[in-house]
This record gives structure tokens, sequence and C-alpha cells, in this order.
């Protein structure tokens, strides 16, 4: 049997078929512009803390120190949720100013901190800058010339070694950016440090995360 719907009810019928569509649609779209209004929100929050609009600092001992390490997580923070472009971009500016990037990455020389230079060579690609100039610096050479035989990627300096999984999975995530890949063998190292119990943590918690040591902006390391 063939049922005939009347003119009248067949546009009844389709108007409900919209207005169904129209509330999917919008029931849909709702929590996605929620959801980029809080991403919004938390980035202005992030924003407004920012010392003049670009850095963050620390107090160690009574001393507020420029802390480049949290700079660049908020650096992270813009560039991932997309927001906040204006500040991502002055605080990165800071961080690679030349007295700021040698006191937080160390002079090359007698200084030079694994995870703050791999730190800062991912947040330099991820803004779309050459890791292999920054003011004049070669941050990719510099992470390649800390690694160890067994992979590692090791600080070198009179204070002492202070690189942990936390340097190394900076390190494998800056390099493989660039043309020549990650080593495979430090992804390696990183995996081996693994334990049954508690995963990778159990380096981090051995080595501490880059804890300050006399180096740097007013003779002190900064936190990575």
């Amino acid at each position: 049997m063939v049922v005939r719907l009347g003119r009248h009810r067949l546009l009844a019928l389709l108007c409900g078929i919209l207005a169904a569509l129209t509330l999917s649609t919008s029931t849909n779209a709702a929590p996605a512009q929620a959801g980029a209004v809080r991403t919004d929100a938390a980035a202005g929050w992030l924003a407004r803390q920012l010392v003049d609009g670009e850095r963050f600092e620390a107090v160690f001992d009574g001393v507020t120190y420029p802390d480049q390490g949290l700079t660049l997580d908020a650096v992270f923070a813009f560039a991932a949720a997309g927001v906040a472009d204006d500040f991502g971009a002055q605080a990165l500016a800071w961080a690679t100013r030349p007295d700021v990037r040698d006191g937080y990455i160390g002079d090359g020389a007698t200084e030079a901190y694994a995870g703050a230079t791999a730190k800062l060579a991912l947040a330099v690609a991820v803004r779309g800058g050459d890791p292999t100039d920054v003011g004049g610096v070669d941050l990719i050479a510099r992470l390649r010339s800390l690694q160890d035989p067994a992979g590692r990627f090791t600080d070198r300096s009179a204070w002492g070694d202070f690189s942990n999984a936390f340097s190394q999975s900076f390190a494998i995530l800056a390099l493989d950016r660039t043309a020549q890949g990650a080593p495979a063998v430090a992804a390696g190292w990183l995996a081996g440090t693994r334990s049954a119990a508690a995963g990778a943590a159990a380096l981090c918690l051995r080595r501490g995360r880059h804890r300050r040591r006399g180096a740097g902006v007013a003779g002190r390391r900064q936190p990575g």
C-alpha cells in the first residue's frame, strides 16, 4: 500500500525535520563554541600573569630571577591553543635575547645545559623560527654536541649534570623536527629509564627536575 501525504502534512514533516537538524547542529556547535571561549579566557589569564607582557619570574632564596623555562611553557601553551599569538611572540623574543638566552642555556663553552637548549630550540621551531640560528647560536648543533655515546643528552657544567628524562624528551622532540631527525639511540636511552613500578618517573625523581644551581643570570642557573 502506498501512503500519500497531503501537501500540508508533507510541509509540516519537512519543517519538523529541518527544525530537528537545526537543533542538532546548534547543540553540537555549542560545546565547541564554549570550549573556544574557555580557551581564550585561559590564555587571557595566562597572558596577564606575564611580567611586562613578556616573561615569568621566580623567587629563590628571597631573590627574584627571570624564569625562562616557565616563560617557554607559556609559549607552548599559546601555540598549542592557537591563541594569544602576540604574547607568544613577545615571550619568545625575550627568551632569545642574548643575555637572557645565555643565562638559560649556558655560554656554550664552559656551560651548556641540555634541557634548556632543547626546550628553547623546540619553542623556536614551534613558532616557525630557525633553531639553527638564534641570535647567531645554532641550538641544534649545540644540542647534538651534548649527546653521549649511549644516547643521553647531558649538561656540560662546572656545577654538575642535572639532565633528566625531561631534558631527554625535549631533546628528542626538538631534533625530531630537523631534517636529520632524532637519533634512535636517544629514544632508546629514554625508553630504558622506565621502571616496572614507576615508569620514567623514577629518573625524574632521582635527578630532580631542572633544579637551580649556580650559573646563569645573577649567578644562578635558571629552571627549565
